[in-house]
């Protein structure tokens, strides 16, 4: 029972303190010793006398004491050596056994054993159960598991708080080891594993069940790991796409428009789309730097919103409206200009005349154009976006110009019939049947598609033609196209107008339908956006051009 701070054991070494034995259980077995001891020099051997032989009348009843068992007193004799030899290293003479120190040992009087009371009963304590060992010996090593675990957790924090001095004495523009970066990272995975083992423990004396934990002792980049003051929670090693990881939020949509429309011109012509599929439709950054404000927007960008759109979701896009890409009646438009009659036949010319109309007829979707009532068709003239709208089962066809036109040119006429052309002929290869023949007593007439304009909002400058018509494509319900009433829709101004052209853009480059949308994100990430200090942000400060010079 003797405290460990008084043995003289190392500080340094850990050792597991036995709990102290009862008070009761002590005197009991104080009490055992002395009376064998008693019995072995009344009598001058070790086996137990006979009750015949002490003299004790056959009448008196005597409870006769057996002997401890020989494994139990081969364990206590080891231990007692154990400590024996640690005090005997140590030069504690207080620890020193009686015998050896020269203390003569008192002399114990033998007393008779056929004088013992008659009313006194002896009981023989029987040594501990194994199970009870067991579980002190369980208990010992759990306590020094603690004790270690305890020890490691004290050096990590300390390790982790150097590190922290020691960021901070340093200019911004130092770098942390990648070694003591991983040191810092193993000492917060023991830390998590010492109380992931705690909560297992607990789990276990209470049967609750619970996974082991996975932990990635992996550094991708040890400069951003310290860009927090919270602790790194280590990831498996699964590769999850770059959208799955990161959650598209405000802050990361503003650094994903100014990333696509970055001006440096190292990266003017970088690929930064790509559609799914086999069309393999590319998107420059030459071409999505257009969606800046001021500007026109170029037809590869409304010819990837048209391919989205088509791909959308949606009731509407999946069975009623279809939308042409605009290079079709684009490459017509510029190749013909004014002169959409072929001279030689005195018919409007056919697309399979155009020599590059193969590569624009592959962006077609044949299926589509055969099933879906209403087909949109945007065109590029002369730097001005407008759109066309045909109503294939009632064989209407109309025109949305976000510049008004009261009453059209023969030539804008004459043009809008041509488009009207185009689009059947598009149609006639899809393999649909053609709306411009109308069946007569005689033989098939060629009829020509006359369009009508319908009163829509208008553009308030003199460069948002293409988004509107990018707004018109994904908002426009055609069946609500009269060309009697204004078609209900609000009128929108230039600052709604550049907000549109974000969310456009934003809906072209983290589409699922981007192949390169991954490298979006990675490169939206990179940006960090200056924020103005606090007290700029205050309401109590105002700061005007006569401050600039003090």
């Amino acid at each position: 029972a003797t405290p460990l701070h008084e043995t003289g054991i190392p500080q340094s070494e850990t050792v597991v303190e036995l709990e102290p034995l009862p008070q009761d259980v002590i005197e009991a077995q104080l009490q055992h010793c002395n009376e064998v001891e008693e019995r072995m020099l009344n009598k001058g051997h070790n086996d137990a006398t006979p009750q015949h032989e002490t003299g004790i009348p056959q009448s008196e009843t005597v409870v006769e004491l057996e002997p401890l068992p020989q494994d139990v007193i081969e364990a206590q004799l080891q231990h007692c050596n154990e400590v024996e030899e640690r005090m005997l290293n140590k030069g504690q003479n207080d620890a020193t056994p009686q015998h050896e120190a020269g203390i003569p040992e008192p002399q114990v009087e033998p007393q008779p054993q056929a004088h013992i009371p008659q009313s006194e009963t002896v009981v023989e304590l029987e040594p501990l159960p194994q199970d009870v060992i067991e579980a002190q010996l369980q208990h010992c090593n759990e306590v020094e598991e603690r004790i270690e675990a305890d020890i490691q957790v004290q050096a990590c924090e300390e390790a982790e708080a150097q590190m922290q001095s020691s960021k901070h004495a340093h200019i911004q523009a130092s770098k942390p080891e990648p070694v003591m970066q991983a040191i810092l990272e193993v000492c917060r995975f023991v830390n998590n594993e010492v109380i992931e083992a705690r909560v297992e423990t607990a789990a276990v004396a209470t049967g609750d069940v619970f996974d082991a934990p996975t932990f990635d002792l992996g550094i991708d980049d040890p400069n951003d790991f310290l860009e927090t003051d919270n602790p790194v929670t280590p990831v498996a090693p699964v590769q999850v796409p770059m959208q799955e990881q990161n959650q598209i939020t405000e802050d990361l949509k503003k650094k994903c428009v100014i990333w696509t429309l970055s001006k440096k011109k190292e990266i003017k012509y970088e690929i930064i789309f790509k559609l799914k599929g086999d069309l393999n439709y590319e998107g420059a950054r030459s071409h999505f730097r257009s969606m800046r404000e001021g500007k026109k927007i170029d037809i590869t960008v409304i010819t990837i919103m048209s391919l989205i759109l088509n791909r959308e979701p949606l009731n509407i896009f999946q069975n009623e409206v279809y939308i042409m890409p605009p290079d079709v009646l684009t490459t017509m438009f510029g190749i013909y200009k004014e002169k959409f009659t072929n001279p030689a036949t005195n018919r409007p010319f056919l697309i399979t005349e155009c020599e590059n109309m193969k590569e624009h007829l592959k962006l077609v979707d044949k299926q589509k154009l055969q099933t879906h009532p209403y087909i949109f068709a945007p065109v590029l003239y002369q730097e001005h976006w407008w759109m066309y709208i045909l109503d294939v089962l009632h064989r209407r066809f109309y025109v949305v110009d976000s510049k008004k036109i009261t009453c059209p040119s023969s030539d804008r006429r004459n043009m809008n019939r041509f488009a009207g052309n185009i689009i059947d002929q598009v149609m006639v290869y899809a393999g649909t049947s053609s709306l411009l023949l109308k069946e007569t007593k005689t033989r098939p007439r060629q009829v020509s598609l006359f369009p009508r304009y319908i009163e829509i909002n208008q553009q308030p400058n003199d460069y948002d033609c293409g988004t509107f018509v990018m707004k018109w494509m994904d908002v426009l319900d055609p069946t609500k196209l009269d060309e009697s009433n204004p078609y209900p829709i609000d009128v929108w101004t230039t600052e709604e107008l550049q907000g549109f052209r974000g969310e456009m853009i934003l809906r072209m480059i983290l589409s699922k339908e981007n192949l390169y949308i991954d490298k979006a994100i990675e490169g939206a990430n990179s940006i960090r956006i200056q924020k103005p200090s606090a007290a700029l942000q205050s309401p109590f400060l105002q700061v005007s051009t006569g401050d600039l010079k003090s």
